[in-house]
């Protein structure tokens, strides 16, 4: 069973961005961060059922994909506002190889 046939044929997306402060600093190769942003997606369908809540977490200097959070903001607003095109075509996401193994194996 693919999770791609299984989809509503209209589905919303939405992100929110957090910002996580450390209660002790923690030590990266790119130095010590005492904060760290990332973004929560929540996909629902046109009954509002939740079907699915992630995460984008990334660490500036280390996550390939990030620049900065205008820019990284952008593409997330780009990605929800068509989430089914994302999801039949999960190579136009970065690290669309990890991606598609878990949609051939749900």
């Amino acid at each position: 069973m693919s999770l791609i046939h299984d989809l509503p044929k209209e589905l919303f997306a939405s992100f929110e961005a957090h910002t996580l402060i450390f209660k002790l600093p923690s030590g990266t190769s790119r130095g010590i961060l005492t904060e760290k942003k990332l973004w929560i997606i929540q996909l629902s369908s046109i009954n509002s059922a939740v079907i699915g809540l992630g995460e984008c977490s990334v660490i500036p200097g280390l996550s390939p994909d990030y620049s900065d959070p205008i820019s990284y903001e952008k593409r997330l607003t780009e990605i929800v506002s068509n989430p089914l095109h994302f999801l039949t075509h999960p190579e136009l996401l970065a690290n669309a190889g990890d991606y598609s193994l878990f949609l051939s194996n749900v």
